[in-house]
């Protein structure tokens, strides 16, 4: 497989007295690979997710996505990579309030000259059991409604390498497993997955699954079992592979 992502050293430091968020991070991701970070609340899963993917800067150490190091690209060229090879899932949504349904999944597509087809957008809404009118505005939709609008708008634009901040977490058991399965299919077709997730049996599906402890990458999983990733949550070790 081609490494798509690669992290080496990463630290991220937010104040002037040094405290950390990500301390020495060392990770790949591979394409078809469905990656899973799992950690207790306040670890650093988001602050890492931002990182990999260029939303944020690193204080120290690098990060390439696609062979391409983060720091040899200028911010137009960062924002242009990730127009046009990732998508984003994010845990707020991050849908635009004066747009509605149909528009918000669009402007990806229209960012990146692509065509807009609804009959599209609507299989995907309906294959995540999403029903609303497609001219609603987020305001106007439940939690879940907005999650499965902001699922679909990263899953229109073919990326070949897609981050997932907590893509089932407002989310009903039968959407939960619908997302979940659209994302191994994803990956099963080539594409990057990078998920963070509190759900410990979603993680134990998924190819790979590491764990993040106040900031650092504790232990990493081949394997990943229901059993292994709990023990590993409740434990202070250090960075161990099984």
């Amino acid at each position: 497989m081609t490494v798509i992502l690669a992290a080496q050293h990463v630290c991220k430091q937010v104040d002037d007295h040094g405290r950390s968020l990500l301390q020495d991070i060392n990770l790949t991701a591979q394409a078809g690979e469905f990656l899973s970070v799992i950690g207790p609340s306040g670890s650093g899963k988001t602050t890492l997710l931002q990182c990999l993917s260029g939303l944020q800067s690193v204080t120290t150490g690098q990060v390439e996505l696609f062979g391409k190091p983060l720091t040899h690209l200028t911010a137009s060229q960062q924002s242009q990579l990730r127009r046009t090879e990732l998508s984003f899932i994010f845990q707020s949504y991050n849908l635009l309030p004066a747009l509605s349904v149909l528009d918000n999944i669009a402007l990806p597509l229209r960012l990146t000259h692509q065509a807009v087809e609804r009959q599209k957008i609507e299989a995907q809404l309906a294959a995540l059991q999403f029903h609303a009118d497609l001219k609603q505005l987020p305001a106007q939709l439940s939690g879940g409604e907005q999650q499965k609008v902001a699922i679909v708008r990263a899953l229109m634009t073919q990326a070949k390498l897609i981050f997932a901040d907590e893509p089932t977490g407002a989310l009903d058991s039968v959407s939960r497993e619908l997302i979940f399965s659209r994302l191994r299919h994803l990956a099963a077709q080539g594409v990057g997955i990078v998920m963070v997730t509190h759900d410990i049996e979603l993680a134990a599906q998924t190819d790979r699954a590491v764990v993040l402890r106040d900031g650092q990458l504790v232990a990493e999983y081949q394997t990943p079992n229901e059993a292994t990733l709990l023990a590993a949550l409740h434990e202070k070790a250090v960075l161990t592979n099984a």
